[in-house]
């Protein structure tokens, strides 16, 4: 099996060719991507994955980011087994601020504290799940189980 990182983004800048997927991304791209999406609005998902023997591409754990401009929220969603327990993740800003209210993404309220503002973050996870085909301690401690939320 060959192991493969695969990109798939869009962003809502109104020029239709933004959207891509690519397998074997270079990250310069992935974070013209990044700063595209942030910036208009859109999504970027970058999976890690395999090519088995038969060519087929198996697609496993991967980040993703769901943007609107100048804000997005991340959500890490690792290999699970069938039968297992979710393990999906999501960022939530550093430090014991209490809750603050809600934010629209996607026609649902997410608690605020879930809500990136800041792109150097949302780059610096990525580089970390590119260089590294999934996220390392440090990032993983940006993140909460989507069981476990913070409290209200």
């Amino acid at each position: 099996m060959r192991k493969l990182l695969w990109l798939d983004a869009s962003d809502s800048s109104g020029n239709e060719s933004l959207g891509v997927s690519v397998q074997e991304p270079v990250r310069s791209h992935l974070e013209l991507r990044l700063r595209r999406a942030f910036e208009f609005g859109g999504q970027v998902t970058l999976w890690e994955g395999s090519v088995g023997p038969d060519e087929k591409i198996l697609l496993g754990t991967h980040l993703g980011m769901e943007a609107r401009p100048g804000a997005c929220r991340l959500i890490y969603s690792p290999r699970k087994m069938p039968g297992e327990k979710s393990k999906i993740r999501e960022w939530w800003e550093p430090g014991d601020a209490s809750f603050r209210g809600t934010t629209n993404f996607s026609d649902h309220e997410w608690d605020d504290r879930t809500v990136c503002r800041d792109l150097s973050v949302v780059i610096e996870m990525f580089r970390d799940f590119f260089d590294n085909d999934d996220l390392t301690e440090s990032s993983l401690e940006q993140t909460r189980s989507v069981c476990d939320r913070k409290s209200r």
